[in-house]
């Protein structure tokens, strides 16, 4: 009962967030991803945003299967991006459930209490719920990681065919909701067939797994090709190839050689370093949980439910290696300090091993052993990144790529030595805390109840973080409405929209979900209005431009009228 108990009052506090969450959202704040996945789903309702979707890279087409419907059956721009929020929400919520239910089945040991607490923590890891507020993928890889777990788990452990076949489809999908999870694909398709070869020692369910696995597969790269061909074909190669594997090509031949070597060293220490410091150095204990668990539970002679458990263990431990390597490769040549400790990419894989971890503190004998040795470990990791930082000369950076290090992030004032020492301190504290409260709850059960106040340290985490990095583009996204119903208003057949481009964020992706139908004229910026033909900006034409651009006296010279709001300047006549 004290388990349905706490059940209860932390999906309450996640439906509460969600309501507090869902006014404060008006559109996108992370561009050109959002609307790359939005763009498939236009396409499909009819709409033509070719132009602008010309001016982004390539994006994999599995999430927007979740937002064509939401596309179709709301017109209204901000009540479609707020639907897709709350199914982002509703994620979470079956996340967190299966999650639990697979935590009960993997340690017995623990009171039920305690491990719906510690799903609790590793479900309210600050990042999932930033992410949850956008229309990107992240929630979505989390969800399907999670239930990737468990399915693998029931087929082990019950054999049952039928999960087995939802884990292929699911391990597919994953694959086409965002490209870079391929390590998870070959994750699974190792684990799976290793198992089936080795264990079941049949060919035939191998052989019918690996044709299905095939045969979808197939089926997404043939979509994949299309979709290439209807939305990129006016893309160059470069732009087209910053999300597909083409532009990873000349990454993966620099690694080999004697600067790419010491880089790639830099960006996988740089992950690693993310990974701890994000997990509340969690990730290790699980990282070293599932190495001692697999090779325990190998060298005996183990009940299914045991080799359901070593299965899973090496199919969470190969995904988070391969994913790790993947953000490695991928920011090997870094534009940005972000680059060097870059999260984004990897941390989808967190919540089972943040929840490994805590049952490897849960058993520890020398837990606080374990702590200095991560602290140890970090200390000259951070030094690593700072030379990083320094041989390179970066200067920019994008919190909001690895949240799980940027609670101490100022907007006002940044200094890389003093924000990565102050990342990995903080860290190191919240790790201590986790770690003081895991164990008290392990010596006084009725106490395990104060872990309850680390999960409300981290939803006071989920707040700041989106005050300081989502909550201004939501505000500049509502003063964008503005601007969208002017031009809404005045668009006539004879009445073109036309947007001058200035380069860097393609922010008239606010206006061209919010005008759906309307057809947006595309230029590039050539510094000065005399640079256009008659043709090009004609006297009747609706002109956009960044707010930043330089030559808006001699727009509003040329036509009478302006407004300014949100980040765009309007002229018309």
């Amino acid at each position: 009962m004290e388990e349905h108990k706490f059940q209860v009052l932390f999906l309450t506090v996640l439906f509460c967030y969600f309501m507090y969450s869902l006014p404060r959202v008006y559109g996108f704040s992370l561009l050109p991803d959002e609307f790359g996945y939005w763009s498939y789903a236009a396409k499909a309702a009819g709409c033509d945003w070719s132009d602008i979707v010309s001016m982004g890279s390539y994006y994999s087409y599995g999430y927007s299967l979740i937002l064509i419907p939401i596309f179709m059956l709301f017109e209204d721009a901000v009540i479609a991006y707020r639907v897709a929020v709350a199914v982002n929400f509703l994620l979470v919520f079956i996340a967190f459930i299966v999650l639990n239910k697979l935590v009960s089945k993997l340690f017995v040991e623990v009171s039920k209490a305690q491990k719906t607490i510690c799903t609790a923590i590793a479900m309210f890891y600050p990042a999932w719920l930033f992410y949850s507020k956008m229309t990107m993928t992240e929630v979505v890889l989390m969800s399907l990681f999670v239930i990737l777990c468990a399915l693998l788990y029931h087929y082990v452990e019950k054999n049952k065919p039928s999960s087995l076949c939802m884990f292929v489809l699911v391990l597919v999908y994953i694959y086409f909701v965002h490209m870079r999870s391929v390590a998870i694909l070959i994750a699974g398709a190792m684990t799976v067939g290793a198992y089936l070869l080795i264990k079941v020692r049949k060919l035939k369910p191998f052989l019918i797994v690996v044709g299905v696995g095939c045969a979808l597969f197939g089926i997404g790269i043939v979509i994949k090709a299309v979709v290439t061909e209807v939305f990129y074909s006016g893309s160059d190669a470069a732009t087209m190839g910053i999300n597909d594997y083409s532009g990873q090509i000349e990454k993966i031949k620099y690694i080999f050689t004697k600067e790419g070597i010491k880089d790639f060293a830099i960006s996988l220490v740089g992950k690693i370093l993310y990974m701890g410091t994000a997990t509340y150095g969690l990730a290790y204990w699980g990282l070293v949980y599932a190495v001692k668990e697999i090779v325990r539970l190998l060298q005996k002679k183990a009940s299914q439910e045991e080799i359901a458990k070593a299965i899973l263990y090496i199919f969470v431990f190969f995904s988070a290696i391969g994913q790790l390597l993947i953000s490695t490769i991928y920011n090997i040549i870094p534009i940005r300090i972000t680059s060097i400790t870059y999260g984004r990419y990897h941390e989808f894989v967190f919540p089972i091993l943040m929840i490994m971890g805590m049952v490897a503190i849960y058993e520890a004998k020398h837990v606080w052993l374990g702590i200095l040795a991560i602290i140890s470990m970090q200390i000259p990791m951070v030094f690593l990144v700072l030379y990083g930082v320094e041989l390179r000369g970066l200067t920019a950076f994008a919190a909001y790529f690895m949240v799980g290090m940027s609670y101490v992030h100022s907007l006002e004032w940044f200094e890389p030595k003093m924000f990565y020492w102050m990342s990995v301190g903080f860290g190191a504290v919240l790790g201590l805390l986790c770690t003081g409260l895991i164990r008290l709850g392990k010596k006084k059960e009725r106490l395990n109840v104060l872990q309850i106040l680390f999960v409300t340290l981290e939803i006071i985490l989920i707040i700041l973080t989106c005050e300081k990095y989502s909550d201004i583009y939501n505000e500049r996204a509502f003063q964008d409405t503005y601007i969208a119903r002017m031009l809404e208003e005045m668009e006539t057949e004879d009445r073109r929209i036309v947007f001058i481009h200035s380069g860097g964020a393609t922010t008239i992706a606010y206006i061209q979900f919010m005008l759906r139908d309307s057809e947006i004229i595309l230029l590039d910026n050539r510094g000065a209005i005399d640079m256009y033909t008659a043709n090009e900006l004609q006297d009747d034409d609706l002109i956009l431009v960044d707010a930043s651009c330089g030559f808006r006296d001699d727009l509003k010279a040329k036509y009478g009228r302006n407004c300014y709001n949100g980040h765009f300047a309007l002229y018309f006549n």
